[in-house]
């Protein structure tokens, strides 16, 4: 579950708040067609490992693993949703 700090673990099975951000993040900056429900299932593992997969040749010094979970590394190079004065924005937190 996620803990606030860059060595968590979510992975399938899991719900709440957090994956909500995740999938909203999914949704928003890498164009996945997923249901923001709060639920990590199948579709949500499927789209992650396609986000993870397009986040790789960006850091090319970085071993991103395309497997669905989202660990310490893809917590810290995937592209996070956010909004700021009303605006929508995708970056890393790294």
């Amino acid at each position: 579950m996620y803990n606030g700090k860059w060595n968590c673990t979510m992975p399938q099975g899991a719900s709440g708040d957090h994956v909500r951000a995740l999938q909203k993040t999914l949704k928003s900056c890498y164009g996945q067609n997923i249901t923001v429900d709060g639920d990590f299932g199948q579709v949500t593992k499927s789209a992650l490992k396609s986000g993870q997969n397009m986040t790789d040749p960006m850091y090319p010094n970085v071993d991103i693993v395309g497997d669905g979970v989202y660990g310490p590394i893809t917590a810290k190079y995937l592209s996070h949703y956010a909004t700021r004065n009303g605006s929508a924005l995708c970056g890393a937190l790294h």
